[in-house]
């Protein structure tokens, strides 16, 4: 085991981020850091927030950019996301479709046209989207994509979709009831309190300044429980699964990158190498440390701050509580033995910056 050296601070929340109006700035143990290049290019997406529409609105739009899908024997919904020319392309669910057949696209004045599949993904195990296309010559608008969704439980926002029993659109004004930690089979993920009517799968998910944030297509009490696996092979609790299966569920409309990631339309953030979220998780995992008891997992740490081999790391105080048996295991499998004498604590605070030599460089913010 390798050794280093802790000294520990001990602030009473962690719980707040804290922007530092310069460049650089001192830490309590009076290091100087440079600012983090990824926070700055981060703060770089920060752009003025767009204005929510009335219901009226939002229900108006719905109406127009939501189309009806159909052949002979099958209905559903979609919706037209853009526009190239007399070119429009339409997003919907990929159970909505099958690949051998043809389907027709009924628009919201009445006109009917034919449509072309451009992609398809798996309903049964990737993602459940399709992208279709269909030429007119009538100018019809398309929904804007939200690019940041950043949905939350008991967040407003609207669905709508075809129902087949009287063939009208139906545009409702709903609830985020969960977010599921990961998604089910299909990409499923945003659970909401409203029922999915056969024919609306494939329908717009709209937040309230009606951009599309997710594409409709699982009903509440499906037949089977196995529409609540995770896309990952994961199973959910007994319990998790009866909780889901009181909601209808979307498919956010990140997941259209996986579909279809040559669409023009795709937000560059969502794509592979730009994705800010990626970005922050990827740091996340350099910087964050384990701090273990007697080869116990007790609790983790970040690297904030570097001083030639030595390193800062801050926790909370009751993770060392009792200054001894402690290491702290890097995210590259190191250990590091944490020595009692090393640790400082401060009164009123809870939180720590342990302070450690080492030889390989680890990424600091």
């Amino acid at each position: 085991m390798k050794k280093i050296i802790v000294k520990t601070l001990c602030v009473s929340s962690i719980s707040s981020l804290l922007i530092f109006p310069h460049s650089l700035w001192r830490d309590p143990c009076g290091i100087a850091c440079s600012a983090s290049p990824q926070l700055t290019e981060i703060s770089k997406n920060i752009v003025a927030e767009k204005p929510q529409l009335s219901e009226a609105e939002i229900k108006e739009l719905a109406t127009n950019v939501t189309v009806k899908i159909f052949n002979n024997s099958d209905r559903g919904s979609g919706v037209i996301i853009a526009k190239n020319g007399a070119n429009y392309t339409v997003v919907t669910n990929a159970h909505v479709i099958k690949p051998e057949k043809t389907y027709q696209i009924e628009t919201s004045d009445g006109k009917i046209y034919q449509t072309k599949i451009i992609t398809r993904g798996n309903s049964l195990e990737g993602n459940d989207l399709a992208v279709l296309e269909f030429t007119a010559a009538p100018n019809y608008p398309v929904i804007p994509l939200s690019s940041k969704p950043n949905l939350a439980e008991k967040e407003a926002i609207y669905a709508g979709g075809f129902s087949l029993e009287d063939g009208k659109i139906t545009i409702n004004r709903v609830k985020i009831s969960l977010i599921a930690p990961k998604p089910f089979l299909g990409g499923y993920q945003i659970g909401y309190n409203s029922e999915i009517k056969i024919g609306m799968s494939g329908g717009p998910l709209l937040n309230k300044k009606g951009e599309l944030v997710g594409i409709s297509g699982l009903q509440s009490y499906p037949v089977l429980n196995t529409a609540y696996n995770y896309l990952d092979g994961d199973k959910p609790s007994p319990e998790k699964i009866e909780e889901f299966r009181q909601f209808s569920f979307a498919v956010p409309i990140e997941t259209l990158v996986l579909v279809a990631p040559n669409l023009a339309i795709i937000p560059s953030e969502w794509k592979t190498g730009d994705n800010v979220a990626s970005k922050v998780d990827s740091i996340a995992r350099e910087i964050t440390v384990r701090i273990d008891l007697q080869n116990k997992v007790n609790g983790s740490g970040v690297i904030i701050a570097r001083k030639g081999q030595t390193y800062y790391v801050v926790t909370n105080e009751h993770v060392l509580k009792n200054k001894d048996n402690y290491q702290i295991v890097t995210p590259d499998g190191e250990k590091y033995k944490i020595e009692a004498k090393d640790i400082t604590l401060a009164k009123g605070f809870d939180g720590a910056i342990p302070q450690g030599s080492r030889q390989r460089r680890v990424r600091k913010i």
